[in-house]
């Protein structure tokens, strides 16, 4: 391991020395998440990485309509120098400049590769260290989950993850309904040239994971997407209302449940609580590897490999959501309180609220 690395790590990441869990992944995991390279094949699984590299959730050019090229998004850096983790500092007027017209921070610093890649090695990295939230849960089928919990922002050809056309112009606030769709097989994955064009051929991820990972549960893969956007809501609002908030997640749970005819169980709701936390770290890479090994800040960082993969850079300026709303600190908590009231209502009896 990186010696630098390795200091960065036990000093910023909040791990300690201690028991650490021996992680010994497939070669089919370590295909689909290591970096795509001109050495990949024509299997499915290095096609669809290759697609979901082409989706950026940053960056954009709303005048021209367009994604910025590297150098014009890095002379806007030099230009603006935002500062994407101390955003309420800005004035309303230097907000909309650097932000909402220039998209210079926005969710994730990574194309979709990146951040299904980090999701996926966020997960490792809590097996690893034997954190609780993933108690009980099997390492395989975890990780699997979190890659394909953002699949469906890859069916439809439109680069930019946040283009209101999106979704059927339903907004961003659906896409884990395609997510889960795509997974099922009620949607296939469009082949798309660089400037949009469209394929005749789909890909499949529906058989593509009947073929490659035939021992994981589509089902349970399909509702953690389903699912991956709720366990976040659960910090938004009054920290006094939040039982009310958890019974409402719950019923979402329940009825997502009954949709993938999938038993409403304590283990299903656990894989759901760490995907969501896992896409929410996945904004950034420097929860895996630390800020100097990223390419926004270094331009020739050193390479990191972890697991066996090498970890994707970090291409973008990013708000940090996990940081910036304190869901560091706050997610065990929630997850707690999540189950207590699970248990509380004994699965079956939980109200269901419309």
């Amino acid at each position: 391991m990186n010696n630098k690395y390795y200091k960065y790590k036990m000093k910023y990441l909040n791990i300690t020395e201690g028991t650490k869990t021996n992680i010994n992944l497939s070669d089919n995991i370590k295909h689909l998440l290591n970096v795509p390279s001109p050495e990949d094949g024509n299997d499915d699984i290095s096609i669809l990485k290759k697609l979901l590299e082409q989706y950026k959730s940053t960056a954009w050019d709303v005048h021209n309509n367009r994604l910025f090229t590297y150098d014009e998004y890095y002379k806007a850096i030099i230009k603006y120098k935002p500062n994407c983790l101390n955003l309420d500092n800005l004035t309303p007027s230097e907000k909309k400049e650097r932000i909402k017209d220039l998209g210079l921070c926005q969710s994730h610093g990574g194309d979709l590769f990146a951040h299904s890649q980090w999701s996926a090695l966020q997960i490792i990295n809590w097996f690893e260290n034997n954190n609780e939230i993933i108690e009980n849960l099997d390492l395989h089928t975890t990780v699997v989950c979190a890659f394909f919990h953002d699949i469906g922002k890859a069916y439809d050809c439109k680069y930019n993850m946040y283009d209101t056309t999106k979704y059927d112009g339903k907004g961003d606030i659906t896409h884990p309904e395609y997510c889960g769709d795509v997974i099922l097989g009620k949607i296939k994955l469009r082949k798309c040239t660089i400037d949009s064009n469209i394929y005749d051929e789909c890909i499949n991820v529906n058989d593509l994971l009947k073929n490659n990972f035939k021992d994981i549960d589509l089902k349970l893969i399909a509702l953690t997407a389903y699912m991956h956007w709720e366990f976040g809501k659960l910090n938004m609002g009054n920290e006094e209302l939040l039982d009310s908030r958890i019974l409402i997640y719950l019923s979402i749970y329940l009825k997502y449940c009954a949709q993938v005819d999938i038993s409403p169980n304590e283990l299903h709701l656990n894989y759901c609580i760490a995907i969501s936390c896992a896409d929410i770290t996945a904004s950034t890479n420097t929860h895996l590897i630390g800020a100097e090994f990223s390419t926004f800040t270094n331009p020739k960082p050193t390479p990191v490999q972890l697991y066996g993969v090498n970890v994707a850079i970090q291409s973008y300026a990013t708000f940090n959501p996990w940081n910036r709303f304190k869901m560091n600190i706050k997610y065990l908590l929630y997850r707690k309180r999540v189950l207590q009231i699970f248990n509380l209502y004994n699965n079956d009896n939980l109200p269901i609220l419309d």
